[in-house]
């Protein structure tokens, strides 16, 4: 019974100290290094790392690869240069780009980068915020998606600070 309390309370203590979000997800990111991020309410796995808002068009991406993220080797200036070529080389007009901060950073010892961004194509307004951390050799990004009149920007950044990392033992 004591234990079943003790879950209970840290259940209720987690809700409180990240409201609006729902469900934790577990990411592996290698063998030993794992990270878990809380998603917002609204927001359902619809493929394997793709989670979709039930009410709108908001999306976020969970992507694992078996190398460094190369976003990781450039500058604020130059990924800005690099982001805004690729959406036009994929054809759309980009009418405006920014981004707001590029920030390094640190969690239990493993490199990590904070991205945000916003920018409108086609008089749509997206917002994105990026989360990448790099773990022995490889890489895990999470990138949120919504527009500024869906308002899905606070729970996206509640859920990036709710991110832990863990390594096996």
């Amino acid at each position: 019974e004591l234990e079943t309390a003790l879950e209970e309370t840290l259940v209720a203590y987690e809700a409180a100290q990240y409201p609006g979000l729902d469900e934790e997800v577990l990411v592996e990111v290698t063998d030993d290094v794992a990270i878990k991020v809380r998603m917002p309410e609204d927001f359902r796995e619809v493929r394997d790392g793709e989670y979709e808002a039930k009410s709108d068009a908001s999306y976020i991406l969970i992507d694992v690869s078996d190398s460094y993220a190369p976003e990781r080797d450039l500058t604020q200036s130059e990924f800005e240069e690099a982001m805004e070529y690729m959406l036009e080389e994929s054809g759309l007009n980009v009418e405006t780009f920014e981004v707001t901060q590029f920030k390094d950073s640190e969690i239990n010892g493993y490199d990590t980068l904070l991205i945000e961004m916003k920018y409108s194509i086609e008089g749509l307004e997206i917002w994105q915020i990026q989360f990448i951390i790099e773990a022995d050799g490889s890489s895990c990004s999470i990138i949120y998606t919504t527009s500024p009149d869906l308002g899905w920007y606070d729970e996206f950044e509640a859920s990036v600070n709710s991110i832990q990392v863990g390594v096996a033992e």
